[in-house]
């Protein structure tokens, strides 16, 4: 969540308790609860701050190395990590423009990305573990999930990708089945008719958003997903 300055105060420990809210903060409270209205096309849309996000920030361009410094200053990243992450995102960057500008000759292992992810088929198969909330389980290996991709990396629609597959052979617990979601770019509600979870602690990382600290969660279908032996 991000809060401004003029939302808050100082508060001291001997404090009075708190006075009535004044008419001001009552047409604020009202104005923060509007957080649903229905468009013209009739579909009800929903806004919060994720929603929001992209209209009251903008994206940092790539050249602006002060973002780099943040991350390693504030300990979210080690200094081998940061070298390790910007390496993969220049390769990957001048595959990328090789493959869609460039002849074949100057493409290196055809224009492929490093540790890119590639569903092998059109049709997507499923599995049912129905699993339940505290279960423990494994990300499956990489390999074997991107044989239940299609040529977009999804299965039954839901994407996975370079940053999911960091988490391969990692071990985790089922904290959420997932049922419907906002989707920030639309701000439409999403219904899910196939299964799909949440892990505890599995989200991302950012290292493919050039160290985005959102946090994200991630979503998991359940063949992409085994239960650990007891």
């Amino acid at each position: 969540m991000y809060w401004k300055d003029a939302w808050l105060k100082r508060v001291a420990d001997d404090d009075a308790p708190p006075t009535p809210r004044s008419d001001a903060d009552v047409e604020l409270l009202n104005r923060l609860g509007r957080t649903r209205r229905e468009a013209a096309d009739g579909v009800v849309r929903y806004t919060c701050q994720a929603t929001e996000v992209n209209v009251f920030t903008r994206p940092l361009p790539i050249g602006e190395l002060q973002q780099y410094f943040w991350d390693v200053a504030s300990g979210n990243y080690s200094i081998w990590a940061f070298v390790r992450i910007m390496t993969e995102a220049v390769i990957n960057r001048y595959q990328r423009i090789s493959a869609e500008h460039l002849p074949p000759v100057f493409r290196v292992c055809g224009g492929r990305r490093l540790r890119e992810v590639r569903g092998h088929g059109v049709h997507t198969p499923r599995a049912t573990l129905d699993l339940k909330v505290g279960e423990r389980v494994r990300i499956r290996p990489r390999g074997e999930i991107e044989a239940t991709l299609d040529q977009h990396n999804k299965n039954r629609g839901l994407l996975f990708d370079a940053e999911d597959a960091t988490w391969c052979g990692s071990s985790s617990t089922v904290i959420d089945r997932v049922r419907r979601f906002i989707d920030d770019e639309t701000g439409r509600m999403v219904e899910i008719k196939s299964d799909c979870v949440m892990l505890d602690g599995v989200g991302c990382r950012g290292e493919y958003w050039r160290m985005c600290s959102r946090a994200l969660p991630t979503y998991w279908r359940e063949i992409w997903l085994e239960r650990e032996a007891d």
